[in-house]
């Protein structure tokens, strides 16, 4: 996760993203891989599907998890998306 963080610093996405990847297959549910994952595909511009998609795997993986459910309404936030933004947040209250 921290080598998959330190090259998405510095511009290395492709090898960011082979770098969760990695963390995945040795920790399937690990919740920081994943956010750098999604982290990474915002950062790329242009790969919002690929963060979504992200996130929704993380979240059927760990459905209890209200990080992600937060992560992905900040997400939408930025992207002002409000109304899936505010669906993403009434979870998080109600969790």
């Amino acid at each position: 996760v921290t080598l998959g963080t330190i090259l998405r610093g510095t511009g290395k996405y492709a090898e960011s993203i082979a770098a969760f990847e990695e963390a995945l297959r040795l920790s399937p549910r690990n919740a920081d891989a994943f956010k750098g994952m999604a982290d990474t595909y915002t950062a790329m511009g242009g790969h919002d599907t690929e963060a979504v998609t992200t996130y929704t795997k993380a979240l059927q993986l760990r459905p209890s998890d209200w990080q992600f459910y937060l992560w992905l309404g900040n997400f939408y936030l930025k992207r002002q998306n409000f109304p899936e933004a505010m669906r993403q947040y009434e979870i998080v209250t109600t969790m």
